[in-house]
């Protein structure tokens, strides 16, 4: 542990750095990578009290986190060089967060306020979409060639269970009171679709496709969340720019955000408050708000900005609700 000089006294920097192939030096768990460096920031010792807000910012190769309402926002831990950082989600039970390093090909996983950071499985592909399933103990992915993988959380031995598609597969969520999985599909174009299975992967079948209803079509979801309680479905598209709602059996599908959105991914839900978090990674400097995490109702009602200055991509969200 270090003080950085250009740090305020409290701020403490951990940094692991790990040597290359020679006796595959690595962090510590299962599949551990060898790697350049990698650091973990915190700026309170232990783990984090009360509710909290995290994300990954792939443009500053950085996971984030700030208060609900944005204020605070401080660096937790740092991406691998060039990891291209995508999925994040919470273990709340456990204390833990999971992200994606696309192209370093690695799930990593470390406490709340980023000590501990170990690989938990190197992945044979690009790892972009995560979910943590709280009844089983699996964390469950999907990857650039478009399958959908799970691994137990005690022995992190990766299982293949949904095939690769020649369709995008990114944004994943677990529906854990069902039993099942969702995540979108995209073609940019008629073939996109959300698409629900078991949790073995068995059953795979299209809860929502781009012809299926008389909003606008489907073009390009990417990021998806799933309501515990309720069972709602919601997702984003990048090229609608809209986020929408979907009742468990797709029988009313509705856009609730589309206003001001340039290009909205990751999703999270906070249920405790009944809000609706996404990022906005922006594809037009003309407004101001692009780079942002914004939030809503549940309705999509009370849409806001929350988080914008200081934001390079941001990529994921994820909330610690408790």
């Amino acid at each position: 542990t270090l003080q950085s000089p250009e740090l305020e006294p409290h701020h403490n920097l951990t940094l692991a750095i790990v040597a290359p192939p020679l006796g595959m030096m690595g962090w510590k768990g299962v599949g551990a990578l060898p790697l350049l460096a990698c650091i973990g920031i915190g700026r309170v010792q232990g783990q984090p009290v009360g509710p909290a807000l995290y994300f990954t910012d792939s443009g500053a190769n950085v996971i984030r986190r700030a208060q609900l309402d944005g204020s605070g926002m401080q660096d937790v831990v740092y991406g691998a060089p060039g990891a291209a950082l995508r999925g994040l989600a919470i273990d709340e039970l456990a204390g833990k967060m999971y992200w994606c390093e696309r192209d370093a090909k690695a799930i990593r996983r470390a406490n709340l306020d980023g000590s501990d950071i170990e690989t938990f499985v190197a992945t044979k592909s690009g790892p972009e979409g995560l979910a943590v399933e709280r009844n089983l103990g699996m964390v469950y992915w999907t990857d650039v060639e478009g399958s959908v993988q799970r691994a137990d959380k005690g022995n992190a031995i990766p299982e293949d269970i949904v095939k690769a598609s020649f369709l995008r597969r990114e944004g994943l969520a677990i529906d854990s009171s069902r039993g099942e999985m969702v995540w979108p599909t995209s073609s940019g174009g008629s073939l996109s679709s959300i698409q629900r299975a078991s949790l073995d992967g068995s059953g795979v079948h299209i809860l929502a496709g781009s012809e299926d209803f008389t909003l606008p079509e489907m073009s390009t979801p990417l990021s998806i969340a799933v309501h515990g309680a309720t069972g709602d479905v919601y997702w984003s598209d990048i090229v609608t720019d809209s986020v929408y709602r979907a009742t468990p059996d797709a029988s009313v599908v509705e856009v609730i955000v589309s206003q001001g959105l340039h290009s909205p991914l990751g999703l999270a839900i906070d249920e405790v408050r009944g809000k609706l978090y996404w990022v906005d990674r922006g594809n037009s400097t003309q407004h101001d708000a692009y780079d942002a995490i914004w939030r809503s109702d549940l309705d999509g009602a009370n849409a806001e900005v929350v988080l914008t200055d200081g934001l390079a991509e941001p990529r994921s969200v994820a909330i610690l609700q408790r």
